[in-house]
This record gives C-alpha cells, sequence and structure tokens, in this order.
C-alpha cells in the first residue's frame, strides 16, 4: 500500500487539500500514461504527497516538479 512508500506518518489533510493532490495525480497519471490501481500510480502517489509535506503546496509547482521527475 501506499505507505509503505512513506517513511513518516501521514499527517491529516485537509479536504481542499486532498482534493488537490487528487488533481495534481490525476493530470500526472494522464500525463505519463500511469494506469490508476497499479504499483506505479502509488508511488506516484506518494511522491506527491511527499512532495506537497516538503512544502510544495501550491498545484502548478507541484506540477511542474513531477515533471522533472522519472516515474519508474
Amino acid at each position: 500500500m501506499i505507505h509503505s512508500h512513506l517513511k513518516q506518518p501521514v499527517d491529516a489533510h485537509t479536504p481542499e487539500q486532498l482534493r488537490l493532490l487528487q488533481r495534481v495525480f490525476d493530470r500526472a497519471c494522464e500525463a505519463t500514461g500511469i494506469k490508476k490501481n497499479t504499483l506505479q500510480a502509488e508511488g506516484l502517489a506518494a511522491t506527491v504527497i511527499k512532495l506537497y509535506n516538503s512544502g510544495i503546496q501550491d498545484e502548478e509547482k507541484l506540477e511542474v516538479m513531477l515533471e522533472t521527475i522519472t516515474i519508474i
């Protein structure tokens, strides 16, 4: 599960934050061709959450950061 990708416990996010994370994740899946409910998608979701929790909380900045990362 996604928690295996995260080294730290996941803090609670507000519904608004979750919607932002979902939008970023959905667009990244579409842009990369990653199918949801796959291990790649779990890794991508974990990356989105890690970036967000590290302080990158602007939707556009998150998308730019994801463009620079190679998803395996």
